[in-house]
């Protein structure tokens, strides 16, 4: 492989990583995010089942 096509391949890398990078800051950013909110109902199951587990 020629240096100048291994530096595309380099560069296609940093790209897609930047474009990656933005889309997890685009789904994290505010108070009600979709990242937030699966958070929560992670949470809220873990609390369910352990209640569950926990009755006699």
């Amino acid at each position: 492989m020629s240096p100048a096509r291994a530096r595309l391949g380099g560069q296609a890398a940093v790209d897609y990583l930047l474009v990656l990078a933005l889309v997890a800051l685009a789904l994290s950013l505010g108070a009600d995010s979709p990242v937030h909110r699966l958070v929560e109902a992670i949470a809220d199951h873990y609390r369910r089942f352990t209640w569950s587990i926990s009755l006699p």
